[in-house]
């Protein structure tokens, strides 16, 4: 699977030379996702927190952001969507336009599977997939170019590292 085939030594590479550690503008994509994800279900929930921080300590990133850094920009994000999650029901906007807008430059690339992954762990946080995130890990694959496997019958496989179970 794609997050298991990283190495660090081999400098943090995976088996089709992807390094591990990705720059400010992938992290800031997989903290906007995972954000998106936390919210997709209603509210943002403190294993929702502690899964993006599992998700990136499990494929190595977290060494190059701090775990407060994270956080901070995760709950900020929380902040802006909430806020925007209000003004398009007030308005009768199209949902999730704005995250169209952010990560459609990154679709087909490598690191898409890395966003779509990191907004796949935090959906999987609560043990519980929620339809809206189903309906969001759908658009992501949409908006990232990411072929969905015909073998996989879960929205969440072959996106996560790890099985769907509670995080505590």
């Amino acid at each position: 699977m794609f997050f298991a085939d990283f190495d660090q030594r081999n400098g943090g590479t995976n088996r089709f030379g992807y390094v591990a550690q990705p720059g400010p503008r992938i992290m800031e994509c997989m903290i906007v996702a995972a954000a998106e994800m936390a919210l997709a279900d209603g509210r943002a929930q403190p294993v929702e927190y502690r899964g993006l921080l599992s998700f990136l300590k499990r494929t190595n990133i977290r060494v190059a952001f701090s775990r407060g850094t994270v956080l901070e920009r995760f709950s900020t994000e929380i902040s802006r969507i909430a806020i925007r999650e209000r003004f398009a029901a007030a308005h009768q906007e199209v949902e999730w336009q704005d995250l169209t807008d952010r990560l459609r430059p990154l679709a087909g690339m490598e690191t898409a599977r890395l966003i779509a992954g990191a907004a796949a762990h935090v959906a999987e946080a609560d043990g519980i997939l929620h339809p809206r995130e189903i309906d969001l890990l759908n658009a992501m694959r949409n908006i990232l170019e990411i072929a969905a496997t015909p073998s996989v019958a879960s929205p969440v496989r072959g996106l996560s590292p790890h099985p769907v179970r509670p995080d505590r």
